[in-house]
């Protein structure tokens, strides 16, 4: 879609600012990780390893019910607290030497032109063919793998119970 030879040179800097117009009003939608996982039983549990490199225990929540466990984890970049930054304006866009408005911090002033890594989400819901016993379900967060131990239900199972005449 972008960069294709032009055939009228004069033309050039009107296709540059309209592509730059509609990379902001219209920006590329990257396909969807999902983060890789493995699911194991034994006779008394499921367990569920998932990656999620970059996640703090604060980013992630985790819900069991029954026969689902739902898997939910967010991230959002606060670029404020961490580096000093200015949105890019119109002006500084269209005219490289216009200045870009200064932010209120000693740091050095960034404009930005693209903006990927701010916010990731992840969410996910795995069936189980057994109760899960949820009291006793764990899981911890090692090295950006989190590991999930869920104790199958130690409750009887329905049982048929034939008729008689």
């Amino acid at each position: 879609m972008r960069n294709l030879p032009l055939p009228l040179p004069r033309f050039g800097s009107f296709h540059r600012l309209f592509d730059d117009l509609m990379m902001q009003a219209l920006p590329t939608v990257e396909p969807t990780a999902t983060p890789r996982l493995d699911i194991w039983e034994d006779d008394h549990a499921y367990g569920i390893a998932v990656e999620l490199p970059g996640f703090t225990l604060d980013d992630i929540e985790l819900t069991v019910d029954e026969h689902e466990l739902s898997i939910v984890a967010r991230q959002t970049k606060n670029v404020d607290a961490t580096e000093p930054a200015t949105e890019t304006t119109a002006t500084a866009e269209t005219n490289p030497t216009a200045e870009a408005p200064k932010s209120e911090t000693n740091g050095p002033t960034r404009t930005w032109h693209r903006r990927e890594r701010v916010q990731r989400h992840y969410a996910r819901k795995i069936q189980l063919p057994h109760d899960i016993d949820a009291q006793n379900a764990e899981a911890k967060l090692e090295h950006g793998l989190l590991e999930i131990t869920l104790p199958k239900s130690k409750t009887k199972r329905p049982v048929r119970i034939q008729v008689r005449p």
